[in-house]
């Protein structure tokens, strides 16, 4: 059994393919703790209903004896596994099958209950695609420049190795800000003159001194972060941070025009809470424009609103962005909650993208619409005159 401290898509296309391979029944249990002192304590109990439910559940399912003993023998870990309470979390989601079952620590709120299915219930963590596992901090300066891995309870420092041996083999030299060449700019107001002014060649000659730093940074960055592949959250003073984003070959990035604070004595959650700010913002400029390329997307014939034929053409690999309301749980209590399932996971297989919107500018039947790759439009119009 896996224990984790939140999910990110990769952690949940894990989840997914192993589900795909598994055979019989998958189970999803789903529920939220209070913010008490005593959580575990409740937790357990929580768990302990849950898997006793799933238990009794399983009894109206004609499956092999050793597949569902398998499965009570994963129950049984989990509810006795005091790693669990580890991260002390809004929720906790756990998908087991008769080969393996993982338990994630999740920081939203989630419907409690026990789902039993061919596939994982996965349309509540929708609102998690979108947040990372961690992020990954730069406060930029002129000074010392500070590089971290930010989870949403610690933070570990990246060591800027070779910008300190830069920094040291210019130590002979004057710090830029402490360099002063100055002239004095004579003035027919008398009150004016003699006052001492930056040279203009001078200024020139910081911003180059600047600039060979920044690349120096930037390419200890790409280097140090190679393996990478979380937001990288730039912050400093816009000029500082615009400029380094340039230099850098990493992606993606998130800019921050205000120091974040972390060296300045703010707890790790201020700082993640700044990061998932900054996300949100950009994630509601792509829903901004997923909704403002829509008309034009029907207009082609690229828009599918079947919740039926979504689910067809994103188990071929159709679907290019699959838009879900934000208020997806009103889906979830009807007959089309496997339908919602089964679309997310196939269209999340297939590399295609999940947007969660306010508001679909459609009366779609579920609160789900897709958008069709190219070359599919004419998939979706024969699945529909199928229907």
């Amino acid at each position: 059994m896996q224990t984790s401290a939140s999910i990110d898509i990769q952690q949940l296309l894990l989840v997914l393919r192993e589900g795909e391979k598994a055979e019989g029944p998958k189970i999803t249990i789903l529920f939220s703790l209070p913010h008490v002192s005593d959580f575990a304590i409740i937790g357990q109990a929580e768990l302990k209903a849950l898997t006793q439910e799933a238990e009794h559940r399983l009894k109206d399912f004609r499956i092999d004896e050793r597949q569902r003993a398998a499965i009570l023998r994963e129950l049984e870990v989990i509810v006795n596994d005091p790693s669990i309470w580890k991260y002390r979390s809004n929720s906790y989601a756990i998908f087991i099958t008769s080969k393996f079952a993982q338990v994630h620590a999740l920081p939203i709120d989630l419907p409690r209950g026990v789902w039993i299915s061919s596939r994982f219930h996965i349309a509540p963590l929708v609102p998690l695609l979108s947040l990372p596992d961690h992020f990954l901090v730069l406060e930029v300066s002129l000074g010392t420049p500070h590089l971290i891995r930010l989870h949403s309870t610690f933070a570990t420092e990246i060591e800027l190795d070779e910008l300190e041996q830069f920094v040291l083999s210019r130590s002979d030299a004057e710090p830029i800000t402490n360099r002063a060449f100055h002239t004095s700019r004579l003035s027919k107001n008398t009150s004016d003159r003699g006052i001492v002014v930056p040279h203009g060649s001078h200024q020139d000659e910081i911003w180059r001194e600047e600039q060979r730093y920044l690349d120096v940074l930037a390419q200890t960055i790409d280097r140090k972060l190679r393996n990478e592949h979380a937001y990288l959250v730039i912050s400093g003073t816009k000029d500082l941070a615009s400029r380094l984003e340039k230099l850098l070959t990493y992606k993606p990035t998130l800019l921050s025009h205000k120091h974040l604070g972390l060296i300045r004595g703010e707890s790790v959650e201020t700082l993640w809470q700044g990061c998932i700010d900054l996300l949100v913002e950009c994630k509601r400029s792509d829903e901004h424009q997923a909704l403002e390329e829509y008309e034009e997307h029907k207009v082609k014939g690229a828009v599918v609103t079947s919740v039926r034929d979504i689910v067809d053409l994103a188990r071929e690999g159709g679907i290019e962005n699959l838009l879900i309301e934000h208020n997806v749980e009103r889906a979830l209590k009807n007959e089309y909650v496997e339908f919602v399932d089964a679309a997310l996971s196939s269209t999340l297989l297939h590399h295609g993208k999940v947007l969660e919107v306010e508001k679909l500018p459609n009366n779609s039947e579920c609160g789900v619409t897709a958008i069709v790759r190219p070359g599919w439009r004419e998939t979706a119009l024969a699945l529909h005159r199928q229907r």
